[in-house]
This record gives C-alpha cells, structure tokens and sequence, in this order.
C-alpha cells in the first residue's frame, strides 16, 4: 500500500440529517460496541470452562455465596456446616441437602473465620476487619459480638470444653474472651503480627505463632508465655499444631497432659518441641521447594492422633509429608501440582486428606505414600477445607464461590 503523503489534500464530505449512511454508521457503531461486550463477559465463560473438572465428585454443592468462600467448617454431630465469604456474610446449611438454616449478616468485611464450639450450640464468625459475632443455635440469633476497631483479625479457636473463644489479632495481641458475658484477658506479644494459633486441647494454653519467627505458648490462667524463637525474625511462623493424648481424644479434660507442639515457618522448616519448658525434640526441613519461586513455606500440620509418633506436614511447595518424629526422616513425600493449604488426618486411621489450590482433594495412605481417592468439582482455588469424623464427608470452600461436600463412604 501506497503510504499517503501528509501534503495530500483530504475530502471531507458533509452528510444531511437524513442521509441513509448516517443510520448505517450508528449500526456498525453498535455492533462493535456489543461485540466488545461479548467478548469481556464470555471471557469469565471460557476461563471457567477451561477449568472445569472431568468429573464432579461432590453430593452437595453449596452456591448461595456470591464471591471466593474463605472458610468452612462442620458441626460435631456432621449435620450443619457453616461457610465464610468475600461477599461479607456466612451461612449455616444443612450437609445432607445444601438447605440454609441461617443467613449471619452484619460483618464489615470478608468472613474469613467460622468456627463451631465444643458441642455445636454456638457459632463464631470473624471478618477480616476484625468484627467477631456468635450466633446462638439452633434458635439462629445473635448472642454476642466484638469489634477490634479495624485491626485485622487472623484467626479464632474456641476452647475444647467450655464456652471461651480465642483470636489472634494483627497487631500482634491474642485475645480471650468469655461467652457471652465478655469478660476477657488479653496476651501482648512484641507487636509482630500473630499469624496463627489455637486454644490447645489440655484447655489451660494457648499457642500462637508471629510473623517475627516467634512461638508463645500462654498459660491462660497466669497469663504467662513460654517463649521460644524457631526461626530469624525476618521469617514468619505460618502454622502451629499441638499433640494431646488422652484415654478419650474427642473428649480432653483439664487434667489432659500437652505432649508435642510443632511450629511450620515460612522457610520450610518445622521446629517439634515441648509447650510446657520448650525442650526440642527436632527440627525438620519441610519446604521440598522445586519452583521457580521458592515458595516452600509449611501451611499446614497435623499429628497423628493415635499416638503422635508421626508429623504430616504441607507446604506451599506442593509437598505433602508424613514425617517419623524420632526419627527426624520424612516416610513419604507425596507431591501435588500445586500449594497444600490444608491436611487432616482421619482418626483411627491410615489415611491423611489434602486440599490444594489445584481445587482438588486428594486422600493418602501413609502407608504407602499413594493417593488412594481423588475428588474433583472445584473449578478454581481450594482455600480451606474440613472433615467430620462423624459423617464421613469432607467440605471444601473454594474461589469459585462454592462449598463442596464429598463422601468418604
């Protein structure tokens, strides 16, 4: 094509109201602004279509959420589930029918937290604004409610036999507060954010692990920390997990002895000591990392609740690992395409179930270190997930807006 000489002169032709063209112009104009639409809006289509499943595992698929579902969790007896959005609300639902029981209004900011107490009568939810409202069940009412004023909530944990909930904050302060009537203690770190942590299952500690590479178990009665550094403060502490063995694990007492706590760190390693005086008992190197990256922080761990001889542990890695404590050597590696953010490991059991952000669920034989049973359905990121005992099922809360119920019958 003949390049056009800017000394050239243009013709400009003026057109009447009532010219034909004008109306054929405005057509084509139209057109190309509707074919732009199509394009955006069938874009979130042909993504969700690319990531669709070959199959669909689930039973119940829960869909009411209008955004990404940031937590689940199960009722004791396996009847009820409760979920947590983006879209600022939770829910309560029925597991054998996706039936909801309780719309939870009222929070400022993403649920990101729900949590059953030890008999299921009540249930808290936790905005990352740091908004923290329990609802009373089955009457579905709002029985109390906490406001941190802004300051991020990063976790909650209720106490295994009594009516006492615990949350880590951002600025680096646990706090516990009675039900409903308020009363509360409140533990200071060195404020470093508390990134995660639990109300232990002996029901007189608390652990908590700090983005300063700092574990703090607090005695809840005395108020006092044992305080131990697992990693450099530039590296933050990303989980904790702690050992009770009891006659009747489902049932602990205050007179249960703490066995083992474990802290999982962002630089893969996985520190095993005792909470009570801090006495090491290994240190792991988990992170298995292969990316580019080098993501390989451990996300998640359990320990085996038969005995605790064994640690299994997740990392953003993709790697799953069933670790001999002793022994200080990993059994099995068991690799995933993507991060693990969540294990569980059954009781009584051999098997362990991970979530990926893969958006499937995976079940192990730690005997063999062989994936026995996958699930499928998710078409996005799993970003939490929860297993009953009880019903045997595990429920998956994922980007994709949904919560999935699987059976492991």
């Amino acid at each position: 094509m003949d390049e056009m000489d800017c000394t050239d002169e243009i013709e400009v032709v003026e057109l009447e109201e009532n010219d034909p063209r004008i109306e054929a112009l405005d057509e084509m104009a139209d057109n190309a602004s509707l074919e732009g639409q199509l394009d955006e809006s069938d874009y979130a289509d042909e993504q969700q279509e690319q990531n669709a499943p070959s199959r669909d595992d689930s039973c119940i698929t829960f869909t009411t959420h209008s955004g990404s579902v940031f937590s689940v969790d199960v009722s004791k007896d396996g009847e009820f589930v409760a979920s947590g959005g983006e879209d600022d609300l939770a829910y309560l639902w029925r597991i054998s029918n996706g039936e909801t029981i309780m719309k939870c209004s009222g929070h400022k900011d993403s649920v990101s937290s729900v949590a059953f107490n030890h008999d299921s009568s009540l249930l808290a939810t936790a905005d990352v604004a740091g908004n923290i409202k329990v609802w009373k069940l089955p009457s579905a009412t709002l029985y109390w409610s906490e406001d941190s004023n802004g300051v991020d909530q990063e976790w909650i944990s209720w106490h295994p036999f009594a009516n006492v909930l615990g949350a880590g904050i951002n600025d680096g302060v646990v706090w516990i507060w009675q039900v409903p009537s308020g009363r509360c203690k409140t533990f200071v770190g060195n404020q470093a954010s508390t990134l995660c942590g639990h109300l232990m299952n002996d029901g007189a500690h608390a652990i908590a692990g700090y983005k300063d590479g700092i574990v703090r178990v607090w005695d809840m009665k005395t108020n006092m920390p044992m305080e131990l550094k697992v990693a450099t403060p530039n590296v933050s502490v990303l989980s904790v997990a702690s050992l009770v063995i009891t006659d009747e694990v489902d049932k602990p007492t205050s007179l249960t002895p703490i066995v083992a706590a474990a802290a999982g760190c962002e630089d893969g390693s996985v520190t095993i000591f005792h909470p009570g005086n801090g006495k090491l008992f290994a240190r792991l190197s988990a992170g298995f990392s292969t990316s580019d990256d080098g993501s390989c922080g451990v996300e998640a761990m359990v320990f085996s609740p038969q005995d605790g001889k064994y640690l299994a542990t997740a990392s953003l890695s993709g790697a799953l690992a069933i670790w001999d404590i002793s022994r200080q050597t990993a059994l099995y590696t068991m690799p995933h395409p993507a991060s693990v953010i969540r294990i569980r490991w059954m009781p009584q059991s051999v098997f362990v179930i991970s979530a990926c952000l893969d958006g499937v669920v995976r079940v192990w034989d730690i005997r063999s270190g062989q994936c026995v049973r996958d699930y499928l359905g998710h078409t996005d990121d799993i970003l939490d997930m929860v297993v009953s005992d009880t019903s045997k099922t595990v429920m998956s809360a994922s980007s994709d807006g949904t919560v999935r119920v699987f059976s492991l019958a």
